[in-house]
């Protein structure tokens, strides 16, 4: 049972909006590390060659300026 939410199931919409969150907290994260440490990140994701993972990489692409 998932400790986070209480075990209430969420609707499609509150899972949306969960995934949102999550998404704006772990792309505020990685725009504060260092650009060695970006890279890394960045070259880890694009090696596996799964699709979630290159999606990923291409959405976080624009915080490594």
């Amino acid at each position: 049972m998932n400790q986070w939410n209480g075990g209430k199931v969420l609707s499609n919409e509150e899972l949306q909006r969960e995934i949102k969150k999550l998404k704006k907290l772990v792309f505020l994260m990685y725009s504060k590390l260092p650009q060695s440490e970006r890279q890394a990140v960045f070259d880890e994701l694009n090696r596996t060659g799964d699709r979630d993972d290159l999606d990923t990489s291409s959405n976080i692409n624009k915080y490594r300026i």
